[in-house]
């Protein structure tokens, strides 16, 4: 697995009031990082003053967009001027030809997200140093996971130097506070290091000396599957502990909890429908409806951790066609091929692979009768595990099939997931049980086809 950094980090603004540290700041990070950790400087991309325009910017999220692969980790570090529309409710990145009070300069970060959303990328983390950083984040809660299993589960993240207020630069010559604290922390680790760790010891670090807050989440709704990027500092090689097993189990037995507390809020409410307690009712279903969400990025984690399980074991299904296989294959060592000479900037060579690409997606299509396919599915509870890898492996190839339906498919897949724990550990009887995954199971397959 390649970790891939976009630096970009802006001072000498034309048009904009000048900074002190910003540059100083990501150089200094990224010296910590490849000194340190398992970053290449091969793999870093620099975007500094007078590179990081809007077009500078946005080729580069391109570049990063056709090459950033599954197996692909990309930090993106950003440092220099933000602002955000208390109308609109946007913040906003200002690069290096930005106007003040002229959006049409400004690069949102809806549009950077969008582009987050898009990558490939098995970790994506962004650590922005800006004013009014703090306008990323979406609700969210944590449920206590091992590192060795946060690694493994896809994760979008990112780290602010702020919320919704202005931050510092720093002293000329010194770093901002925020840059500050993240090399300390970066340089004082001697071991595995998760995301939620770098981010709480920051926010203790620069709360302590300024008046800002930093913050770090998930971007849930951005592709985040509730994973975390993991730190692996490069002379201490990656440990599993003696008692992985015990966690694995104690890490199961969390989602069984979040299960059996749907249950038991179930039975509350019907209590108060009975008793016509509409305040309590209402109550009852915020919560149910917290719990869900919770409960909706727990299953799927424990769906990813077998799906790459599965995948270390055999790397393909064994239930697809041959030249199917070899086809997909072709496909990722083009999309390979395709990332080195974006990388070299070869641009011409990277457009005859991407036609090389749609042409061979539009062959592998021809290969399967994929409505025959889906309905041979049994999505037992005996195969879900291989089923759900075999599907992801199919839409690995598909192109054409959009984020939303992706993420309606997992979804699906996690509802079959509750229902079998449901059962399995005596929380709904096996007639309902069948009835509600047989109907699950069929909307399914009408989303697969």
């Amino acid at each position: 697995m390649s970790n891939y950094i976009l630096a970009i980090g802006i001072d000498k603004y034309p048009n904009c009031t000048k900074l002190n540290n910003a540059a100083r700041d990501i150089n200094n990070m990224i010296d910590v990082l490849t000194e340190s950790y398992d970053f290449e400087k091969s793999n870093i991309t620099m975007l500094i003053d007078e590179k990081a325009t809007l077009e500078g910017i946005t080729n580069e999220l391109e570049n990063y967009l056709a090459s950033q692969e599954e197996n692909d980790n990309l930090l993106i570090l950003y440092s220099g001027h933000g602002d955000f529309d208390e109308l609109l409710q946007m913040g906003y990145i200002l690069p290096y030809e930005a106007t003040p009070y002229s959006k049409a300069t400004y690069l949102p970060y809806s549009t950077l997200f969008s582009y987050i959303k898009a990558f490939k990328s098995h970790h994506i983390l962004l650590i922005s140093d800006s004013c009014y950083s703090g306008s990323v984040f979406t609700p969210y809660r944590k449920v206590e996971t091992s590192k060795e299993k946060l690694d493994k589960i896809p994760s979008k993240w990112a780290i602010t130097s702020g919320r919704l207020e202005p931050v510092s630069d720093g002293e000329p010559g010194k770093n901002s506070p925020f840059a500050e604290a993240i090399i300390k922390v970066l340089e004082e680790n001697q071991s595995l290091l998760s995301v939620s760790e770098l981010s709480n010891k920051v926010l203790s670090e620069v709360a302590e000396k300024v008046d800002q807050i930093p913050r770090g989440e998930p971007l849930q709704s951005f592709g985040h599957k509730g994973g975390e990027f993991i730190f692996s500092v490069k002379s201490s090689p990656k440990k599993t502990t003696k008692s992985k097993v015990s966690k694995e189990s104690a890490e199961r037995q969390e989602l069984i909890d979040l299960i059996k507390a749907h249950y038991d809020l179930e039975g509350k409410i019907e209590e108060a429908e009975n008793e016509n307690k509409a305040g309590t009712i209402r109550r009852l279903e915020r919560e149910k409806e917290s719990l869900k969400n919770i409960l909706n990025k727990e299953l799927i984690k424990e769906l990813e951790i077998h799906k790459n399980n599965i995948s270390k074991e055999s790397q393909k299904p064994d239930n697809l066609p041959k030249e199917y296989i070899q086809k997909s294959i072709e496909i990722q060592d083009i999309r390979k091929a395709k990332n080195k000479v974006v990388r070299e900037q070869k641009y011409n060579d990277a457009a005859i692979l991407r036609d090389k690409e749609k042409l061979l997606e539009k062959e592998i299509d021809g290969l399967l009768n994929y409505a025959e396919l889906v309905d041979n599915l049994t999505l037992s509870g005996g195969s879900l595990y291989r089923d759900y890898f075999m599907c992801q492996f199919l839409i690995q190839t598909r192109s054409n099939i959009k984020f939303d339906k992706r993420d309606r498919i997992e979804a699906i897949f996690g509802r079959i997931l509750f229902y079998d724990l449901s059962f399995r550990h005596g929380f709904i009887s096996k007639y309902v049980y069948e009835d509600s995954r047989r109907k699950i199971v069929d909307i399914l397959k009408k989303d697969l086809t």
